[in-house]
């Protein structure tokens, strides 16, 4: 049976600790899926200076950690509005 974890973060400047909570995050189920704030939703949350890494560059970067399934970008201030599109789209709920 498949077991879909899901996170979000902005992960501006991945780190060891985001590294370890990716980690965790799969051991969890059999797929991870990473939900990460838009650059427009970052700045909203961070400041006008950030991120430093724009969301191609930050989707690039996780898709490439071995612990990662999928990363989806949202714009809203909470994943909550993509979580609900992922169950309906894979038929979870």
């Amino acid at each position: 049976m498949e077991v879909v974890v899901f996170t979000n973060g902005c992960f501006d400047i991945i780190h060891p600790g985001h590294i370890d909570l990716l980690r965790r995050a799969r051991e969890l189920g059999t797929k991870l899926i990473v939900g990460i704030n838009s650059d427009q939703s970052v700045r909203a949350i961070k400041g006008e200076t950030k991120p430093y890494l724009n969301q191609n560059d930050r989707t690039q970067i996780l898709k490439g950690i071995r612990y990662v399934d999928d990363v989806f970008v949202f714009d809203e201030p909470t994943p909550e509005k993509l979580v609900k599109q992922y169950c309906r789209e894979n038929k979870r709920q």
